[in-house]
């Protein structure tokens, strides 16, 4: 846990979006309301219970983090394997906006030397 350079505390979850913050340094991002299309959906008729809110800069950042959400929820990473979602995210005002998500999975590998002998019984460097 980091310590806050300004007062000594440690850093709090703010309960309202989630995110990390230091003493009274915290203004929540804007609010997104967003809503996984599907092809059902008549993008006028959209009510509100149907729609999952998210805090982010902008359109794009919450589109990323509902996906976030999303392949955590069910565990299969559906978006980040191989699966397009159309999201519809409304902003404060109002204003909608469609907009196309996608993911990858990037593998990450580790490569450690080992000590000892090798499979012809000399020694490894």
């Amino acid at each position: 846990m980091e310590r806050c350079n300004k007062c000594g505390e440690y850093y709090e979850r703010c309960n309202k979006c989630g995110e990390y913050y230091y003493c009274d340094s915290h203004k929540c991002s804007p609010q997104y309301k967003i809503y996984h299309e599907n092809e059902d959906s008549e993008y006028d008729k959209i009510k509100d219970e149907y729609f999952r809110t998210v805090y982010a800069h902008d359109h794009g950042q919450a589109a990323k983090k509902y996906a976030e959400w999303e392949d955590k929820r069910s565990a299969e990473y559906m978006i980040a394997r191989f699966r397009e979602i159309i999201l519809i995210i409304e902003d404060e005002s109002g204003k909608r906006e469609k907009w196309r998500v996608t993911g990858h999975a990037e593998p990450v590998y580790d490569a450690y030397k080992m000590e000892g002998k090798n499979e012809n019984n000399n020694e490894r460097d």
